[in-house]
């Protein structure tokens, strides 16, 4: 039987969220729910794999994982 896993619906209320770009608001939600990330958050993924399985072209991903870091939410150490 396969895994059920659940978003809770106030994400979207969240204030830092609602501020977000599209772009911003797909990633950081796609860095909580993607099949690679782990209990801790700490994870391998590089930047193609991010913008193929998310649709977001490579240039756009870098510059909003650069938002993301300023705004302390995702790290990410090339």
């Amino acid at each position: 039987m396969a895994k059920k896993r659940m978003i809770k619906t106030d994400f979207w209320e969240d204030e830092f969220v609602q501020e977000l770009s599209s772009d911003g608001k797909l990633l950081f939600l796609y860095f909580l729910t993607n099949p690679h990330t782990s209990i801790c958050g700490v994870y391998k993924i590089s930047i193609p794999t991010i913008s193929f399985e998310t649709g977001i072209p490579k240039d756009r991903v870098l510059k909003t994982i650069d938002s993301l870091s300023k705004a302390s939410k995702v790290y990410y150490i090339d």
